[in-house]
């Protein structure tokens, strides 16, 4: 039985998969861990609008048969796929399957008072989803961007921090990217890796031994104040999304931990330039947070 996301309770994950993703059964191992690291339930949304559901309530009526109702069916009958086998792990878990194409538009009003809960998009395309990135811009929440890598026994995480407040972030925003990173790093016994990028420009270039140590020191400092010396630490230079990708691909990194920004017009998140370059050019998994999520 369907259970709508407005009468769930709790701060549990509210987890969107798309219907028919051929990586579902890796969706449900990645959940399975997440949900009972963190001990949170699930909620799980199959969002099941499509071109072709598209098409076929455009000339089902003209068509032999039902293909609607087939459709559905099918739909219906891979839901049962995905959803038994996290529910005989985690009985409380609830789902529904959503018809309407702007998925946005129905999460954002009904977490918009619960912004402790977890959004997690799951997608094993070779691209993110353009419904997934307007989720990521609108919702408060914070949102982990799934994709379809399988974790390392254990957790990798890296934590992307900017000691020198570049890049218009406020200054918070990096003590909640260490409070979601170490409370992963607690729960599912993580390995916990932190990092800082730099960009040094070509007119600067005579400069860059200096630059480097601005940041270096920026970066000690901060770690030496959150008191995260057990941690290894990275000093990356270069164009920021180009160099966390090419750093995370060679570590092995699991999920990686960012800052969303919140520019105040009319209260709407806009995903930072990074984040959004990093999701269009990584499969590696990210959760994004915000500076105002608390620290």
């Amino acid at each position: 039985m369907q259970t709508k996301l407005g009468e769930t309770t709790g701060d549990g994950l509210v987890a969107v998969i798309t219907a028919f993703d051929q990586a579902h059964e890796l969706f449900g191992r990645k959940i399975l861990r997440l949900a009972a690291a963190l001990k949170k339930n699930c909620h799980i949304i199959v969002h099941a609008s499509s071109p072709i559901q598209k098409r076929l309530f455009l000339y089902g009526g003209s068509l032999p048969g039902d293909p609607v109702k087939t459709h559905r069916a099918a739909i219906e009958d891979w839901v049962k796929l995905v959803v038994q086998p996290i529910q005989e792990k985690r009985p409380n878990a609830t789902f529904e399957i959503i018809w309407d194409n702007d998925l946005t538009d129905i999460l954002a009003p009904q977490l918009l008072r619960r912004r402790s809960r977890w959004v997690v998009l799951y997608s094993s395309a070779e691209s993110i989803p353009r419904h997934y990135l307007e989720v990521t811009r609108e919702v408060q929440n914070p949102v982990l961007v799934m994709r379809g890598r399988e974790w390392n026994s254990q957790v990798r995480l890296f934590a992307a921090i900017d000691p020198m407040h570049e890049h218009d972030r406020p200054q918070q925003t990096d003590n909640v990217i260490c409070k979601y990173a170490q409370q992963l790093e607690l729960h599912m016994s993580a390995r916990l890796d932190l990092g800082h990028c730099y960009f040094v420009p070509p007119y600067l270039r005579q400069h860059e031994r200096s630059i480097q140590t601005i940041h270096r020191e920026a970066l000690d400092k901060y770690i030496r104040e959150r008191r995260l010396q057990a941690n290894p630490r990275h000093l990356l230079e270069g164009e920021t999304a180009a160099s966390l990708a090419r750093f995370i691909k060679e570590k092995h990194v699991d999920i990686v931990i960012l800052g969303s920004i919140a520019r105040g017009l009319l209260g709407r998140t806009i995903v930072g330039s990074t984040a959004e370059k990093l999701l269009q050019i990584s499969r590696h998994d990210m959760l994004l947070v915000r500076g105002d999520h608390g620290a």
